[in-house]
């Protein structure tokens, strides 16, 4: 009987799984965030997306949080923001506000790195301490800083979300004019608005709306600061 020929394919080689580089880790993290948030992010199903073994990922990470915190330091590391030196700190305040909305605009995926699971990302913390040094330099303390950097930071994320989403969709009413002129009291005020919303200025709106909450931060401020 004929021997069976030898097989050329070469064969694989048994061993170890190949070594992930932790770049190569965050880029296909980052790439899930577009997906899906950070909250419902694990390291198993970042494995799938990879296709290897979740085990793989703990010789780069050795838990979730480090990775989403390295996944943040890369994102926020770009931040570019420079204070103008001697200027009054409410300029300083909106030119932070728009570096921020800058900065969201140029990686959407930054908004995902804010927190999870209730912490703040370290990387973005590294963002906000200078307001918070700019607000106790100008006054408050204890939880009156607390509370107005508080609502500071969730106004401007809140604004950026708003601006961004507004630009992206064309604003109308739910309502034609039949139905509204239905509602009888308060019709002017609603024709009125409806018919300013497609001229707005989005841009000018963001602005306005951050001096607002410079301007507020501004009445939080003690009586000697006035």
């Amino acid at each position: 009987m004929p021997a069976t020929p030898a097989s050329t394919e070469p064969r694989r080689a048994r061993g170890r799984p190949r070594r992930l580089a932790p770049e190569a880790v965050l880029d296909a993290a980052l790439t899930l965030f577009e997906d899906e948030p950070a909250e419902e992010f694990t390291l198993g199903r970042l494995a799938r997306r990879l296709g290897v073994p979740v085990t793989s990922l703990y010789t780069c990470f050795p838990n979730r949080d480090a990775l989403l915190d390295a996944a943040a330091d890369r994102v926020f590391a770009r931040f570019d923001w420079k204070p103008t030196p001697r200027a009054p700190w409410t300029e300083v305040l909106l030119s932070w506000m728009h570096a921020v909305q800058r900065h969201f605009r140029r990686y959407p995926i930054a908004q995902q790195l804010l927190s999870w699971d209730r912490r703040i990302s370290p990387a973005w913390l590294r963002v906000l301490a200078p307001i918070i040094t700019l607000l106790h330099g100008q006054g408050l303390r204890g939880a009156t800083l607390v509370q107005t950097f508080s609502w500071l930071n969730s106004g401007t994320i809140g604004l950026i979300m708003s601006h961004a989403y507004n630009t992206r969709h064309a604003v109308r009413p739910a309502l034609g004019a039949t139905e509204l002129a239905a509602g009888g009291e308060g019709l002017g005020a609603q024709l009125e608005f409806w018919s300013h919303v497609k001229a707005l200025d989005h841009d000018q709106s963001l602005d306005a709306g951050f001096r607002v909450l410079v301007a507020g931060v501004a009445a939080a401020l003690p009586a000697s600061k006035h």
